[in-house]
């Protein structure tokens, strides 16, 4: 759900969106929207309202999206770190011996991080549930990466990291909105820490989960089905 609190400094809106204001990001994607807009064909000739109606629920569906930027990208980042052989291997050992619960891993520059999501505003209209389906992609270029594990879990990440990430709307193109930042030093604390698997899993990060809450649930007031159409 939208949120009024600041999202953190290593959020996605800070890292590459400079910040932005729910307003002016909308105002960005709004421009970049398919000629109909999101609301009218989702709706099709099922109810009818008026135009200024559709476009304030245009407003208020990217508002809604918008909110996904607040996420600290220290999620997709360290899940897909702890898929990494040199990680499990110091996650065992810190797991399995008690005389050196803790470890750093310093991994080499050059790795990068893909990470797909996809995201849902749930529309409820005369009854129906509508899902609008958005899709948040980001990358990572990393240098020199140090990793610091405790009791097999991961605790905390130092590493420079040039990022980039993009809104969609469902399948449409081009993107709604683009932010990049240029490479800067992040130190994350991850709290709490990501246990890292002892076994190989796959290198797909997406984030979060299947089955996970929608971003928002919209009610749109006052719509009507159309008449039924008399017959010729």
């Amino acid at each position: 759900m939208p949120t009024s609190e600041a999202p953190p400094p290593t959020s996605l809106r800070w890292l590459t969106a400079g910040g932005a204001d729910t307003d002016a990001l909308v105002a960005t994607m709004a421009a970049r929207l398919p000629a109909d807009g999101i609301a009218a064909p989702t709706l099709g000739q099922r109810y009818r309202l008026l135009r200024s109606t559709y476009r304030l629920l245009d407003s208020r569906i990217l508002a809604a999206a918008v909110s996904c930027l607040d996420q600290d990208v220290a999620g997709p980042l360290v899940h897909w770190l702890a898929t990494f052989r040199e990680l499990r291997e110091a996650a065992r050992s810190t797991r399995d011996d008690p005389q050196t619960p803790e470890a750093t891993v310093v991994l080499a520059e050059g790795h990068r991080l893909s990470s797909s999501q996809t995201t849902e505003i749930l529309l409820h209209v005369g009854g129906s549930t509508i899902p609008i389906r958005f899709r948040l992609e980001l990358t990572a270029d990393l240098g020199q990466t140090s990793v610091v594990l405790r009791r097999g879990a991961i605790d905390e990440v130092v590493c420079a990291a040039a990022l980039a990430s993009s809104l969609w709307y469902a399948d449409a193109s081009p993107e709604l909105w683009k932010g990049n930042a240029p490479p800067r030093e992040l130190r994350l604390l991850v709290r709490p820490p990501v246990e890292v698997l002892l076994v190989p899993p796959q290198r797909t990060v997406q984030v979060p989960e299947p089955g996970a809450e929608p971003l928002a649930s919209l009610a749109v007031p006052g719509t009507r089905k159309p008449p039924p159409a008399h017959p010729g």
